[in-house]
């Protein structure tokens, strides 16, 4: 699905997609020219819902996402303070 959003143009850069609408994801080919393959309106509005679920994730839960070397629960929490958040 990656591949289909990045050749659509829809997505440039990952945090393009949080700009998603339902209905340019619902139009999206997951098949092939020949044999279109569209993502649906259901599975669409399914993934809006939840990049609008995760838009609210606190920065720590991010940071931890990142998966950067010796960075666990705590120091994520500890680095809000220095960053603001």
């Amino acid at each position: 699905m990656a591949e289909n959003l990045v050749g659509s143009g829809m997505v440039k850069e990952p945090l393009d997609l949080f700009d998603s609408k339902t209905d340019q994801l619902a139009r999206l080919n997951l098949g092939t020219k020949e044999e279109p393959r569209v993502f649906g309106e259901k599975n669409a509005t399914k993934v809006v819902e939840a990049l609008e679920r995760a838009k609210a994730f606190p920065l720590a839960r991010w940071l931890l996402a990142l998966g950067i070397p010796n960075v666990g629960r705590l120091p994520p929490t500890r680095s809000q303070s220095f960053i603001g958040d």
